[in-house]
């Protein structure tokens, strides 16, 4: 505990926008965030800032030159630092009274328990094109009534969709199977939460590599997922019945000053989104 800093002080801003005893329900919330790269980093750093300070943290990556144009903690002194050891130690300099716990393995079927347990939340911050990943997550935290927060950055805007117990299947609101190529599920993902289609009218496809992993990004997008992100952890902390859950998605589009939030009963099974995968995968060579 360091006995220089001021919990109260450091946060009065905050208040007027949320009640005293929001703010101390919020230093003693637990959140487990996976990923520190494009979103999760600066989840990380925003929560801190809202007075959040108890976290668990994983990512396995180290951060590279390539993560300049998005990524909070990628700067030339964290070059090929690891990015959950550098968000660690940004978060202490904001708030040196944080616990934060650093996960060091993957999140997998056979520690994805142990990333969950004693938590109030969960926040997907898993590189997008890493499915097998967010399926055991969602999957898991679902199984234990725990409910999980994701946002994906779609050009200059974002879609959000959360899940808990009582939500459609992470698999089945995205239409995923066994018979599914990698490729296909990572389009699948994304048309889940691109439902407005906005970016679309602007992103090159031809810079889209599905096999590779590989997208454009801009910081733009990522500044909109941590605000649907941030937002939406009180909501679901402090006023449950502003929360919503999958089937509920909602798209925001920046640029275009656009943006859809409905409930999509099927998911991707429905025929609008079975047509708009059909005519993605066309338009998008893997």
């Amino acid at each position: 505990m360091n006995s220089a800093f001021d919990y109260s002080l450091a946060f009065t801003r905050n208040l007027g926008i949320l009640t005293a005893e929001e703010q101390l329900k919020i230093g003693k919330a637990h959140i487990s965030i996976a990923g520190m790269g494009g979103v999760g980093g600066e989840y990380l750093i925003s929560l801190v800032r809202m007075g959040f300070q108890n976290f668990r943290i994983c990512d396995i990556d180290e951060f590279e030159i390539q993560n300049f144009n998005r990524q909070f903690g990628a700067n030339i002194h964290s070059l090929q630092h690891l990015k959950t050891k550098t968000m660690y130690e940004m978060a202490l300099q904001i708030n040196p009274n944080c616990r934060i716990e650093i996960f060091s393995e993957p999140i997998q079927e056979s520690n994805a328990d142990q990333f969950l347990i004693g938590t109030d939340l969960v926040v997907d911050g898993i590189d997008f094109f890493q499915m097998n990943a967010h399926k055991v997550l969602i999957h898991r935290a679902q199984s234990r009534g725990i409910a999980t927060l994701a946002a994906v950055p779609l050009g200059f805007g974002a879609g959000i969709i959360n899940f808990h117990s009582n939500s459609p299947s992470f698999s089945d609101f995205f239409a995923l199977s066994k018979a599914r190529s990698p490729a296909e599920e990572v389009l699948l993902f994304a048309l889940g939460f691109g439902i407005g289609s906005y970016h679309l009218k602007y992103i090159d496809p031809n810079f889209i590599n599905l096999k590779k992993g590989q997208g454009p990004s801009i910081i733009s997008g990522i500044k909109a997922s941590v605000g649907l992100i941030t937002t939406s952890c009180l909501q679901v902390l402090l006023w449950p019945h502003e929360a919503r859950f999958a089937p509920w998605v909602s798209h925001y589009d920046f640029r275009l000053q656009k943006m859809v939030s409905k409930r999509l009963l099927f998911g991707n099974k429905g025929p609008l989104q079975s047509f708009k995968f059909v005519i993605a995968k066309k338009r998008i060579s893997e």
